[in-house]
């Protein structure tokens, strides 16, 4: 694949790589949150 279509198929599932981003950012911040409660901070 190049990256023009890695990026197409981005745009297409989210609408545009900021959307995308913004999904990553959340999932990080929740992996986080996870991590904390775990380790009892």
């Amino acid at each position: 694949m190049t990256v023009d279509e890695i990026r197409d198929h981005y745009i297409n599932k989210y609408g545009s790589i900021d959307n995308f981003k913004e999904k990553l950012r959340v999932e990080r911040e929740k992996f986080i949150q996870e991590v904390k409660s775990r380790s009892g901070e």
